[in-house]
Parts: structure tokens; sequence; C-alpha cells
């Protein structure tokens, strides 16, 4: 499952004007994160309280967590000071669905960055977080080769036979067996195949207007990796623009140097 995580360095307090600068550069990571419809985690040194900043505040309104209060709801206690044994600058910006995994916070006690004392957090991604629900839909009759006319004809022809459907469930198995005849006689036409041999109508264009039920698909990726000697951008890729240019590209070294 991909996760965005961004890396915020901002300007020590000491400075002036650095509060202008850190929300403003806090804004940019907000703008970042919000290309790509992913769970999203804002971490690094902010050198001060981000959720005081102009734009953290929407941040907050957001339902955003930091470190501080995840350690709190957890471990019952206030997080212990990263720096200097007296702030708390190192800190992360965890979105809700992202805080909702965490299940730990810990401040190491050895200074190993300058003054600063390494954060850890642990995730754990629930298992209906690792799946999104579809009901599943079926083809369009679009993809099934038939004969001008045909489907409208077999539908005539059925409803001759059996009558008006009484409802929109009767209707949509009428359909289908339309299509599903239509589909025969193009066999029957196009190749010279008899009518009892013919194939019926592939399973995944049946199931319209039929009860149904939502069914669990992984999450998928948006990050594909290429196959070993396809570009790959030196950068990351964050917007579905640039991704979809990084494919004609491959798709372009694959008609030149096949």
């Amino acid at each position: 499952m991909d996760i965005q995580l961004l890396i915020v360095y901002a300007l020590p307090a000491t400075q002036n004007g650095t509060s202008s600068f850190n929300s403003d550069l806090l804004a940019a990571a907000i703008q970042a994160s919000s290309l790509l419809p992913l769970p999203c985690i804002i971490l690094g040194d902010f050198n001060g309280d981000p959720f005081k900043w102009n734009s953290g505040n929407s941040l907050k309104q957001q339902g955003f967590w930091d470190l501080r209060a995840l350690h709190q709801r957890l471990h019952g206690a206030p997080m212990p000071p990263t720096c200097r044994g007296v702030t708390t600058p190192d800190n992360a910006l965890l979105c809700p669905q992202a805080s909702s995994w965490v299940t730990e916070v810990q401040v190491l006690t050895d200074e190993h960055f300058d003054w600063h004392k390494v954060v850890t957090f642990t995730l754990q991604l629930q298992a209906d977080d690792a799946f999104v629900q579809s009901f599943r839909m079926p083809d369009t009759f679009l993809k099934l080769p038939m004969k001008d006319n045909d489907l409208h004809d077999a539908y005539h022809m059925l409803t001759q036979k059996n009558g008006v459907p009484p409802d929109l469930e009767a209707w949509g198995k009428q359909v289908e067996q339309s299509a599903d005849l239509a589909y025969r006689w193009f066999q029957v036409k196009d190749q010279g195949c008899p009518l009892p041999a013919t194939l019926g109508m592939p399973k995944k264009f049946r199931g319209r207007c039929q009860p149904t039920q939502l069914v669990n698909h992984p999450v998928k990726s948006h990050f594909k990796k290429g196959r070993p000697g396809d570009y790959q951008p030196a950068i990351e890729v964050h917007t579905y623009n640039t991704q979809a240019k990084v494919k004609q590209i491959r798709r372009l070294q694959a008609l030149l140097f096949p």
C-alpha cells in the first residue's frame, strides 16, 4: 500500500520572519500531498509547533494528529522532549487514516543528531484498510461482436415469446438473454457455426439488475515500477500527468529500441 511521506525542515524560530516562511513551507507540503489520493504523513524538524502556523490550522481542521497528541492518547503521558530536554521540534503530522494505524510512539534516550533525540512510531495497518470495496459491474455489450440490429431483433423476439418483463430484475435477465442470442447469431453468420454449437455470452457480461454484494479488491499501487531497462525518472512522480508522461516515454522506448 502506498503512503505519502513528505519531509520538512523548518527554520529555527530565532531568526526573523521564520514563522511566515515555515507556514509557507508547510503549505507547499500540504499542496503536494493533495495531488494524490493517498494517506499522508508530513514529518521532520519543524522547529516549532506546526499547528500554531496559519497553514497548520487547516490540517488540524482536517483531523490531522501529531506525535505529541498520539503519544498522550496511546501512553497516557506527555511525549518527552526531543531537543536539549526542553522542546519537541521533531514531530510528524498524520492524516486521520494514518493516525489510526499508529500503535506506539517512542523517543529514544540517546542524542544521535546534535542535541536531537530520535523519535520512532509504529504503524499497523488494519485489514479493512488493505482493501477497497466495490460492486462488480457487468461489462458493456459494446465489447461483444454483433451484427447491426441483432440485439433489437433478439429482444423483440424474446418479448413476443415470454411477454413484457414484469419488473427491473426480469428485464435485466431478458436483455442479457437477448445479447446472448445476438452473440450466437453473429457466430452463425460470421463463422458459419451451427446455432447449437455456438458459445454463450461470457459470464463477465452478465449480472444486470440482479442482487449483488460488495467485493474486496486489494489497494493497487499508484506507482508501478517499470520492467528492467524501462525508463525510470530520477525524481519521484507526484501527479497523474507526470505518471502518464513516464508511460508514454516507455512506449516510445519500446517502439524505437525493441
